[in-house]
């Protein structure tokens, strides 16, 4: 189903649909990709142990995670990607405070210079073919321009995010933050 884009396309369409997922997360927030996942952030690991300090115990960083729908391959599991342990099954806790945008098909579109429809059909099928390889067994690390890579290892998929992304991308509480100035 591929063939009928070129390569060309398949690569500019897969760089600006990573740019727009960036600028989601610049903007503080998720992006769906409906049949595929969603780009979010992590729940927050705090330890309150022996802590009186506001500003250790409301620092609410979180790390960007990709949770992988069922649509997309009900045989896989979410993951992470850690530096101490590689991929590890990453148990999913609801989010209600990161606000969720569905990838934007018009901004990329408009991006390449290419119709809404095609742009459609380019990431539909592209996420297609990702599925039927890994049900095939037959996939390959997926690089996500500027985002970092797809991994799968043992029926875990995850995104291993860039370092460089990932340090200037922590999300915060801006509610909280905003909350505390006005206090």
């Amino acid at each position: 189903r591929l063939s009928k884009f070129t390569q060309d396309e398949l690569d500019s369409c897969w760089e600006s649909l990573s740019i727009n997922i960036i600028q989601n997360y610049q903007r503080g927030k998720g992006t769906l990709i409906k049949g595929f996942g969603t780009f979010t952030f992590k729940g927050t690991e705090i330890n309150l142990e022996g802590t009186t300090n506001e500003v250790f115990r409301d620092k609410k960083e979180r790390k960007p995670v990709f949770l992988v729908s069922k649509e997309f391959n009900d045989n896989l599991k979410t993951g992470e990607y850690t530096k101490e342990y590689g991929i590890r099954y990453f148990t999913t806790k609801e989010n209600k405070n990161i606000p969720i945008s569905s990838i934007n098909y018009s901004e990329i579109a408009f991006s390449l210079s290419k119709s809404k429809e095609r742009v459609f059909e380019l990431i539909k099928h592209s996420i297609q073919y990702m599925s039927e390889s890994i049900t095939k067994k037959k996939f390959k690390n997926k690089v996500l321009p500027g985002l970092g890579v797809l991994i799968l290892q043992q029926n875990i998929l995850a995104v291993k995010f860039n370092k460089d992304f990932e340090n200037n991308i922590k999300f915060k509480n801006a509610k909280l933050n905003l909350l505390k100035s006005n206090i």
